[in-house]
């Protein structure tokens, strides 16, 4: 990121959503405006190794390349997960749900689905972890159960 910051303000009333990428000395380099069904980003941004970022609104996930610039977009109904991960290979992790229908998704660099898991009756899965042996853990909210996938 080259000492950059990448923000999600809150939005203030009547305002579009937008991420914001600053150099530094807090100067706006770049601001992209992000749609979101109902009105809040729910994702924090990744980063991956070639300075790709990836951050979701409520159903859709965006990639943007070191410029500002979109890669590509990626329907995810109807919600994302707090937080997506990407791992050394730039594959991106995240969960997603709906009522008591959950996902883990894997996602390539380029946005595409490697594979989805679905995790019925649970109540909606947490931030999914990435270890350094390349194994996802995914935690579940109010349960006490933890997923793992290699």
């Amino acid at each position: 990121s080259y000492g950059n910051i990448y923000i999600t303000p809150a939005k203030p009333a009547n305002v579009g959503l937008s991420f914001y990428s600053l150099d530094p000395y807090g100067n706006v380099r770049w601001q992209n405006s992000i749609s979101s069904q109902y009105g809040e980003i729910i994702t924090e941004p990744t980063i991956n190794k070639y300075g790709e970022t990836i951050i979701g609104g409520d159903d859709t996930l965006y990639c943007y390349k070191f410029d500002g610039s979109l890669i590509w977009k990626k329907s995810i109904a109807p919600y994302t997960a707090p937080l997506i991960v990407s791992d050394n290979d730039c594959n991106i992790y995240l969960t997603s749900w709906s009522n008591n229908n959950n996902k883990v998704i894997a996602l390539s660099r380029q946005g595409e689905t490697l594979w989805e898991f679905t995790i019925e009756d649970s109540f909606i899965l947490q931030t999914p972890v990435l270890t350094d042996v390349n194994t996802l853990i995914v935690p579940s909210f109010r349960e006490n159960f933890l997923y793992v996938m290699r």
